[in-house]
């Protein structure tokens, strides 16, 4: 086909999956990357920003938002612990290292103290002072003790763990906080069908810091969930503003790789967008079935890019506008997002929102499948 036109609708992807599943809709799902990679769905933008915004970003987050965090959460001392065998990507992301020993303490006025203590590794024989110091020029931490640097250790019967929370009882003492949470998981549990939990500290960490902290302070330990919760939450506004800027730039990306594809060549995997297509039924919807996972884009087909909530019509061969049933589909649309828009507002807790909306729903005639509802 020498000419070609896409048709592109913007739809978020609970909504219009909820208005596909009776038509047997197939998709190939490769929307997780858009042609190799262009794009990171993370919502957050730490690895996506030059260093020095991502400092001051941190730097607003622990002037502005820590003292809320700790404060409607009742805790006095905030211990985060992370090692590099164990993947932190809020310690990456947010505190700005992998591995250490990470403590916040609420000392009274609008500021609250942050440390970096215990093990966090510094640079190995062979990689001498090659280590990030981005810890130490962030400007954001008041207090930072030396990274440990690895050598070849010396005959001893002593073990890594004799040392990991060394002298950290210490520096608890001298604070005496009533409530600490440390970072493990007891009531905020994942996606009942997720590979990808993050629960925090290990056992082997939880036994080795309150044998540290002594039955005292041990006896006081408490979950950060809730603070941790409160802090990714809440963004500053020059957060904001870069997530702006971000999702423009990938609402551009997808739209370039939309205007790119050629009906009856382009492949889904080259150019990173999911398929949906009408099939017969026992087929996947999701591209899932053998033989589907790399299909080629046609005439009649929905290209999507569900992470972005953009969602195209291309256009059959002597087409010059969507057929009467997508712009019904389009239509639909229109009615969910006008009551979505009337019922998400700023100040309700996700389930006010939820109920909200299924009222209006209920009252639309649109039935919603609890499943594919992702607050």
């Amino acid at each position: 086909m020498s000419t070609r036109k896409i048709f592109c609708i913007f739809v978020s992807l609970f909504m219009f999956l909820g208005l596909c599943i009776d038509a047997m809709a197939f998709s190939s799902p490769i929307d997780a990357e858009m042609a190799n990679a262009q794009y990171d769905h993370s919502h957050d933008i730490r690895g996506r920003v030059p260093v020095e915004l991502r400092d001051q970003i941190r730097r607003e987050k622990f002037d502005l938002v820590l003292p809320e965090a700790m404060r409607k959460n009742n805790v006095d001392m905030w211990i985060h612990v992370m090692r590099e065998a164990i993947p932190d990507p809020f310690g990456a992301e947010e505190l700005g290292s992998t591995s250490g020993v990470f403590v916040f303490t609420d000392r009274g006025g609008d500021r609250i103290e942050r440390a970096v203590l215990g093990r966090r590794w510094g640079a190995t024989q062979r990689e001498r002072g090659t280590r990030s110091k981005l810890i130490e020029e962030c400007g954001a931490y008041d207090i930072i003790h030396d990274p440990v640097f690895v050598v070849e250790p010396v005959s001893s019967p002593m073990t890594e763990y004799d040392y990991r929370f060394k002298g950290l009882r210490e520096f608890v003492e001298a604070r005496d906080p009533k409530r600490i949470a440390v970072n493990f998981n007891q009531t905020l549990g994942p996606w009942p069908t997720t590979t990808r939990a993050q629960d925090g500290i290990s056992y082997t960490d939880y036994l080795l810091l309150t044998e540290e902290l002594g039955d005292k302070y041990a006896s006081r330990l408490v979950s950060s969930e809730y603070v941790l919760l409160y802090y990714l939450k809440t963004p500053v506004p020059i957060e904001v503003e870069e997530w702006k800027r971000e999702r423009e730039d990938q609402n551009e990306r997808v739209m370039k790789a939309f205007a790119a594809i050629v009906p009856g060549e382009t492949k889904t995997r080259g150019a990173g967008v999911t398929v949906f297509r009408r099939m017969s039924t026992g087929l996947s919807q999701r591209g899932r079935s053998e033989g589907w996972e790399n299909s080629v884009v046609q005439g009649g087909d929905i290209v999507a890019s569900p992470s972005q909530g953009m969602y195209g019509y291309v256009l059959r061969e002597g087409e010059a506008e969507p057929p009467p049933e997508i712009k019904r589909l389009y239509a639909e649309y229109l009615k969910i997002d006008k009551i979505l828009v009337e019922t998400i507002k700023a100040g309700l807790t996700p389930r006010e929102i939820i109920k909200n909306y299924k009222k209006k729903f209920a009252e639309a005639g649109i039935i919603v499948v609890e499943p594919q509802m992702t607050p």
